[in-house]
């Protein structure tokens, strides 16, 4: 589905099968409904535009939304990767070659995978230039790390559960809180504003 012009898709729970673009210049909005992408040679959605996802599911054999360029503000949702190769995947990538794209993620859940590779990927990649503030949500995957940033690159983490502590994002006046009693074989850890 390549979209070159303004649209707000209201699919009230129906499924897309396949790709969605969003081009440059374009906005999306996509309410309530969910995204099956099983062609690893793309993702589930490539934006260049402006793009709001809204309780918003994808699944996709390759990253499960890619920002390009552009800005995107995700609002709830279930964004996971199910790698059918053994490339590097995340369920959210963002950036291209230097390029400025800018994300915000208000809450949902990001699944990266948990490949046997050295480097199967995260829950949340930024790349140099671009930008990701990250006000809630849950994050998990990734052999190595649950949210990786390029130099040059912005992540900014003021609220969320994650899989691996992600300290060296913290904004200023942040802090993490290990949510699980010691002993725990999972570690959750939760952002709270520092008193």
């Amino acid at each position: 589905l390549e979209l070159r012009h303004d649209v707000v898709l209201n699919m009230e729970g129906h499924t897309i099968t396949g790709a969605v673009n969003v081009a440059e210049g374009a906005k999306l909005v996509v309410n309530n409904g969910k995204v099956v992408n099983t062609d690893k040679a793309v993702s589930g959605i490539t934006s260049n535009g402006d793009l709001t996802l809204n309780n918003v599911e994808i699944e996709s054999a390759r990253h499960a939304v890619r920002v390009e360029s552009g800005k995107v503000v995700i609002n709830g949702g279930i964004y996971k990767s199910n790698p059918i190769s053994t490339s590097t995947l995340h369920a959210l990538n963002v950036g291209d070659n230097n390029t400025e794209a800018e994300v915000i993620i208000n809450g949902g859940t990001f699944i990266g995978p948990k490949g046997t590779q050295a480097d199967s990927g995260s829950a949340v990649n930024v790349r140099t230039g671009s930008k990701v503030t990250i006000n809630g949500g849950n994050f998990s995957g990734g052999k190595n790390k649950t949210l990786s940033a390029a130099a040059g690159a912005t992540l900014i983490v003021k609220g969320g559960f994650f899989d691996q502590d992600p300290s060296t994002f913290v904004a200023t006046d942040y802090t993490t809180i290990n949510v699980n009693p010691t002993g725990s074989a999972t570690k959750e850890y939760v952002y709270a504003v520092m008193k």
